[in-house]
């Protein structure tokens, strides 16, 4: 699955969507679940911002997540 979420200057979650859902519902849930349980983020640097498109209020992130079924 890949899911996008963005992260405010302030390290606060600005939004996060599933791309690419991993077909299982429960999945996609627990992945959006996680991304918000984790906010907030820590700031992002001024080094970062200045790579971002002027007037932007944060960066964008996306992850792929491979889920693996099965014992060790």
């Amino acid at each position: 699955m890949v899911i996008e979420f963005g992260i405010k200057v302030s390290g606060l979650l600005q939004f996060v969507e599933v791309r690419r859902s991993s077909g299982l519902a429960i999945y996609d849930d627990f992945a959006i679940t996680a991304v918000k349980f984790a906010s907030p983020y820590p700031e992002v640097p001024a080094d970062v911002m200045a790579l971002m498109k002027q007037g932007s209020t944060g960066v964008p992130i996306s992850a792929e997540l491979k889920y693996a079924l099965g014992g060790p």
